[in-house]
């Protein structure tokens, strides 16, 4: 395994399994309390577009960053997880979007909460996010099951000029 993929394995693993472990906890709260829940079904505070090539997003009540990303012309939820080395689509959302598997396209191996997976990495021509605008995004495909939901992970933010979390809120620039 050369560098680049332990370093995007031990980055992916890391987020995933805290994700795992905020959802699973998450899920027992709600068992206890008699309710059921879908993982990442909670919407974050509308995001408020700033214009221009900025982006603002609002925490949720757990403090995390949800985004509204477009692909394809396709909305898609994401977790905004900058412990994460790439955007990581779960396989139900890249089959929303149009992202296939296909022969020959290079695979990672990723650990996550539900065991070590191998990830078909993919680059994304454009993503769209409020104001912002990227392209060419590096991507991995995760198998069903794998995971629930899409992280927004680092080789997204790293295209942008910068972004900042205070408190409630994450500013994005592009």
């Amino acid at each position: 395994m050369s560098g680049l993929s332990k370093l995007v394995f031990v980055t992916l693993f890391g987020s995933l399994a805290a994700t795992a472990v905020l959802v699973q906890m998450r899920q027992d709260n709600a068992a206890a309390q008699g309710k059921s829940v879908v993982a990442m079904a909670q919407p974050a505070p509308a995001a408020q577009p700033a214009g221009g090539n900025t982006a603002v997003l609002y925490a949720d009540a757990r403090g995390h960053f949800f985004a509204d990303v477009t692909v394809r012309g396709i909305p898609v939820r994401t977790m905004v997880d900058t412990g994460a080395s790439v955007v990581s689509f779960s396989a139900e959302d890249a089959a929303k979007i149009g992202l296939r598997e296909e022969a020959g396209q290079r695979k990672e191996q990723f650990h996550t909460a539900n065991g070590i997976v191998t990830a078909s990495m993919v680059k994304v021509p454009e993503m769209r996010l409020q104001g912002i605008t990227v392209f060419d995004v590096d991507a991995a495909i995760m198998p069903r099951g794998a995971m629930q939901g899409t992280l927004l992970g680092m080789s997204f933010m790293r295209k942008l000029q910068s972004y900042e979390s205070r408190g409630a809120s994450m500013v994005m620039k592009k």
